[in-house]
């Protein structure tokens, strides 16, 4: 009987000491599993802070870009159309100029043209 108990014994004590290696075993995967859930969670807080400011950044753009658009004078278009209308108003105060300048380039060739009609017509009769 003695040696039943040295043996019942003996099993027990090597299930306790494969009992405490398992144990081991849990308590290296408990950690593992708590470094690895810290730097998830860095991780993700990382990623959040990351998303914050590009979304500050993004708005600032926004921001900006609304209040140029909200202090430019005239928008693009009718600036343009504003310019075009300018080169019209031009080119017609240049066309209307340059018609009178025509008129009076007639009106001097006819009366040089009358000049020289009555120089000859003074100069035929003493020939």
């Amino acid at each position: 009987m003695n040696q039943q108990k040295m043996s019942f014994q003996s099993e027990i004590f090597k299930k306790n000491s494969n009992m405490h290696q398992i144990q081991k075993e849990i308590d290296k995967l408990h950690e593992q599993l708590r470094v690895i859930d810290l730097e998830i969670t860095e991780k993700v807080r990382m990623n959040q802070d990351k998303m914050i400011e590009s979304a500050k950044i993004e708005m600032a753009i926004n921001n900006l870009h609304r209040m140029v658009n909200e202090t430019r004078r005239k928008p693009k278009e009718s600036q343009a159309q504003q310019n075009e209308e300018k080169k019209l108003v031009l080119a017609e105060n240049i066309t209307k100029k340059l018609e009178e300048i025509s008129d009076r380039m007639m009106e001097l060739k006819h009366y040089y043209d009358k000049s020289n009609e009555n120089r000859d017509k003074k100069a035929a009769p003493n020939r």
